[in-house]
C-alpha cells in the first residue's frame, strides 16, 4: 500500500493516462516492492512444509496445486541477500525516494523504438 501511495505522489505519474499508469506499475511493481521491503526492514523466516499427500494431489488435480507456487530455498536466499545488501547501504528516506523514482521511470530492458535508436546513433 505504501508503494502505491509513493508512486501516486509523483506529479509526472499522475499526469499520465490511466492505461500508461497501469502499465508502468505492472512493469515496475516487483523492484519497487523489494525496495519497500528493504526500507521497512521487513524480515521473514522460512519453514519446511511437508509435501502434500497423494490423496490431496488427486483431489487438487483440476486446481492449481499450492506446492507449484512455492519459492525454492535458493530463491529465498537470493531475496534475503538482496534485502541485506540494500539495508547495509544505510540509505536515508530521500535516497530511497530517489532510487524508487529512478526505478519507476527507468526504461529497464525494454526494446527501444525507432526514435530512441536514431537519437543514440547521432
Amino acid at each position: 500500500m505504501r508503494t502505491i501511495h509513493f508512486i501516486q505522489s509523483f506529479p509526472s505519474f499522475r499526469k499520465l493516462a490511466l492505461r500508461d499508469r497501469l502499465v508502468l506499475v505492472e512493469k515496475r511493481w516487483v523492484p519497487l516492492f523489494l525496495l519497500g521491503l528493504a526500507q521497512e526492514h521487513v524480515t521473514f523466516e522460512v519453514r519446511v512444509v511437508p509435501a502434500a499427500s497423494i490423496l490431496r494431489n488427486i483431489l487438487m488435480s483440476e486446481r492449481q496445486k499450492p506446492d507449484d507456487c512455492r519459492p525454492t530455498l535458493g530463491e529465498v536466499h537470493k531475496l534475503k541477500t538482496f534485502l541485506s545488501e540494500v539495508r547495509s547501504l544505510d540509505l536515508s528516506l530521500k535516497e530511497y525516494a530517489c532510487l524508487k523514482g529512478a526505478v519507476l521511470f527507468s526504461q529497464g530492458q525494454q526494446r527501444e523504438n525507432g526514435a530512441n535508436q536514431k537519437i543514440r546513433q547521432t
